[in-house]
């Protein structure tokens, strides 16, 4: 027969053994974790990729274009004492009157470059260059309005800045307190749709015009300075048959 400490069930065994857990493994290891794969790594998270890497985002599509910029023309005065918002003297004086509209120069300017515009100023008198680059910096794009009327001028100013194509413009003055960035916007993404962009006055002017395309001869002959040119510039865009989309008025000083 067998020796007693062999065989059957009833050999002897090392204390602390059970009769039937752990056989063919150390002890410490549970009987059915981590079977076939390294300890710390999760059952089904993290396979096929290593570990602290995370899953690539997906492709995206090519760069929409950037909207063109606005393209402003705004019309401005050097702001010398007795040249600028005479209107408004003997109320003020000279002095203070230059001094309120080279305020609202700069402000006008401020406004436009909030809409993040092309930037023309278009000024008068011509020797006045110098007065202006030490009020607006020398970068800014300065343009000596051409002599006539306001009309001819304004036609003129837009024709230098589109160098003969055909673009939109919007034409802006620089006394309008109520002019806002929101507003230019406006008659930019307006221009899109209609020809011409009208901004009226209180006062029966015009604070913003606005071309799609050229229109010689549209601001030709019209009573400037009158407080009927906003009537004058309606009926002209009427009689050629010219749609046209207007702006919520604005009081200009």
């Amino acid at each position: 027969g067998r020796g007693g400490g062999k065989g059957g069930g009833g050999g002897k065994r090392g204390p602390g053994k059970p009769r039937d857990g752990g056989r063919g493994r150390k002890p410490g290891k549970p009987a059915d974790a981590g079977k076939g794969r390294k300890p710390g790594k999760p059952g089904s998270a993290g396979r096929g990729r290593k570990p602290g890497r995370p899953a690539r985002p997906p492709a995206r599509g090519p760069a929409r274009p950037r909207p063109p910029r606005p393209e402003v023309a705004i019309f401005a005065r050097v702001p010398l004492p007795g040249a600028v918002k005479t209107r408004l003297t003997p109320a003020l004086r000279a002095d203070e009157a230059a001094d309120l509209y080279r305020a609202l120069l700069v402000d006008t300017i401020e406004v436009a470059e909030g809409a993040d515009a092309r930037l023309t100023i278009a000024f008068t008198p011509a020797t006045g260059r110098r007065q202006l680059e030490r009020l607006l910096g020398p970068r800014r794009h300065l343009l000596i309005q051409p002599p006539g009327d306001l009309g001819e001028r304004i036609e003129a100013v837009v024709g230098q800045i589109r160098r003969g194509k055909a673009g939109r413009v919007v034409v802006a003055g620089s006394d309008c307190p109520g002019l806002t960035a929101a507003r230019i916007g406006e008659a930019w993404g307006a221009l899109e749709s209609a020809p011409v962009v009208l901004g009226p006055a209180a006062d029966g002017g015009l604070y913003l015009i606005g071309f799609a395309r050229p229109a010689e001869g549209l601001l030709r002959d019209i009573p400037w300075s009158t407080g009927r040119e906003l009537d004058a510039v309606r009926s002209r865009l009427v009689e050629r048959g010219i749609a046209f989309h207007e702006l919520a008025p604005e009081r200009d000083l």
